[in-house]
């Protein structure tokens, strides 16, 4: 394949990019929210502990998480999981978890129905969503979730699949696939045939993984997945713009889909610029600091 120039690659149309990168899978896992919410639209001094400032922060990241879900679906995303919770989330204050009941609901209202609709996405949930549900006292969730599912089945692509770990490394769902597949074979069913019963396409792979901050993937892996190429905004996830989208693309499309190395092509002098850029970049990738007046980590970025 012929490598586009990167400034070629950014002015190309959606639908270009999309046949390139069609059929993909990945995670995007915001984080952020609140410092964006505050910093763009809330008061610190207010806070979001009361009903109408945590509406509005609740039904101004839905709608940045679908309108970016929707972007990554133009580019040939064919499913994007959303984490929507990560593990300790729910181990805060009760003023919080009421928040998080509310703003669970809002995931499934017709408002959010509503923006599934405008953006032509299918929607799933897959993960502990059931048992998050129970711990939060709003099992009437799990009800509203799978008509809203069943509301979509017919959808094609591409999908949003809202995310939470689960604890169990199969999902029950499975269980009775795996104990049928065991009673006839004797072993555990194939990984690629579990997620595509789990998920209902086949798929077994994420292709991108795209979190914030501090790199780490507790939490964002969807069950029984394996990851790819991994990306961690510095800047919190709803200030991700088109061209930083197109440069994420291009580094996974492109820059790291190098084939083996030819030595014997690299020059004297090309093999001293590569001393001096190790000399001159002793860092290492997800090392960071906090940030106390403003409680944040930040990485130790080069100067």
């Amino acid at each position: 394949m012929t490598i586009p120039a990167r400034s070629a690659f950014m002015a190309w149309p959606d639908e270009r990019i999309a046949r390139l990168a069609a059929g993909r899978t990945m995670v995007f896992a915001p984080g952020g929210t609140s410092r964006w919410y505050f910093l763009e639209h809330g008061s610190t001094a207010e806070g979001y502990s009361k009903e109408a400032a945590f509406t509005d922060y609740g039904r101004r990241s839905l709608r940045r998480t679908v309108e970016l879900v929707a972007m990554m679906a133009r580019t040939g995303m064919q499913m994007v999981f959303v984490v929507g919770f990560v593990p300790g989330q729910d181990q805060r204050t009760q003023t919080y978890n009421a928040n998080l009941r509310w703003g669970y609901e809002l995931l499934v209202d017709d408002g959010a129905r509503a923006l599934y609709r405008q953006h032509d996405l299918g929607v799933l949930f897959r993960g502990g969503w059931d048992a998050l549900f129970e711990r939060l006292g709003a099992e009437h969730l799990s009800t509203a979730v799978r008509d809203l599912e069943a509301a979509t089945a017919a959808q094609s692509k591409p999908w949003l699949v809202w995310l939470t770990q689960s604890a169990a490394p199969v999902p029950q769902a499975l269980t009775g696939l795996v104990a049928e597949h065991i009673r006839a074979h004797g072993r555990m069913p194939p990984r690629e045939d579990l997620c595509a019963a789990y998920y209902n396409r086949p798929i077994s792979h994420v292709d991108i993984l795209l979190g914030h901050n501090k790199p780490s993937l507790a939490g964002l892996i969807p069950p029984m997945m394996t990851v790819g190429d991994a990306y961690f905004s510095v800047r919190p996830s709803y200030y991700l713009t088109r061209d930083t989208w197109r440069h994420i693309l291009y580094d996974h499309l492109f820059s790291r889909r190098t084939s083996h190395r030819d030595y014997d092509a690299i020059s004297a002098g090309d093999l001293e610029s590569l001393r001096a850029f190790y000399d001159d970049s002793p860092h290492t990738l997800g090392i960071g600091r906090l940030h106390e007046p403003t409680q944040t980590w930040r990485p130790v970025l080069p100067d």
